[in-house]
């Protein structure tokens, strides 16, 4: 089948998802249109799909796509999130949420409380499914140490591949939480970079695929 063909067939999806069931093979079909999309029209679906409440949150399906990205991919999202988020991150952490909360976290563990003071992790480090706060993420990881370097070097700085290698999904994830809520828009700016390598989409899961192909075919009905 063709573009137009197999696009028809997702039309429906987003009222729809059960048109990716087990028998549909989103990713063969997929295989088979990738190359005739232009980049804005899969960085459009990309964005719908991070966007819906028909899939996981974009924080989950980006620290999946971290983690299949390679050093060089890996470092462009981390950069970009940090070009949102960084900022406010380094301002608060030195500032350190003033008074006695700041006192404490830095007698107790260094960035580690600094950064759960801010973020809600408390001054001890606990594991990032407990405390749900960006503060633990990064204080007990490669991030918060990475951030703690530019810090004494004067502030952010782009990271380079083998920094982003260091970085775990679940401080990618993390963080991509924090970078949302301060610009919506980051999930454009993410969705058009993972537009120009489609084989990373392909591992976001069937689900989410047919909702970004279905609303790729909306947009090019209505166009």
């Amino acid at each position: 089948m063709d573009l137009s063909d197999i696009l028809r067939e997702y039309g429906s999806v987003v009222d729809d998802p059960n048109i990716a069931g087990p028998d549909r093979n989103v990713e063969n079909d997929f295989d088979n249109i990738a190359g005739q999309l232009s980049s804005s029209s899969l960085a459009g679906g990309l964005a719908e799909a991070f966007r819906s409440d028909q899939t996981p949150p974009f924080a989950s399906m980006l620290g999946g796509l971290f983690g299949n990205s390679s050093g060089s991919q890996q470092a462009s999202v981390l950069n970009t999130l940090l070009s949102v988020a960084g900022p406010m991150i380094m301002q608060q952490m030195m500032s350190g949420g003033g008074g006695v909360q700041r006192q404490q976290a830095t007698e107790e563990s260094g960035l580690g409380g600094i950064l759960g003071a801010i973020f809600g992790g408390g001054g001890q480090q606990q594991a990032p499914a407990a405390s749900g706060g960006l503060g633990a993420i990064l204080g007990s990881g490669a991030l918060g140490g990475i951030l703690q370097s530019m810090m004494s070097q004067g502030g952010l700085r782009q990271l380079t591949p083998q920094e982003a290698a260091q970085v775990s999904p679940e401080e990618i994830q993390a963080l991509a939480e924090t970078a949302q809520q301060q610009e919506p828009g980051v999930i454009d700016q993410i969705s058009e970079f993972y537009s120009q390598h489609p084989t990373l989409i392909k591992t976001l899961g069937a689900g989410a695929l047919a909702y970004a192909l279905g609303k790729i075919a909306q947009s090019q009905r209505q166009a």
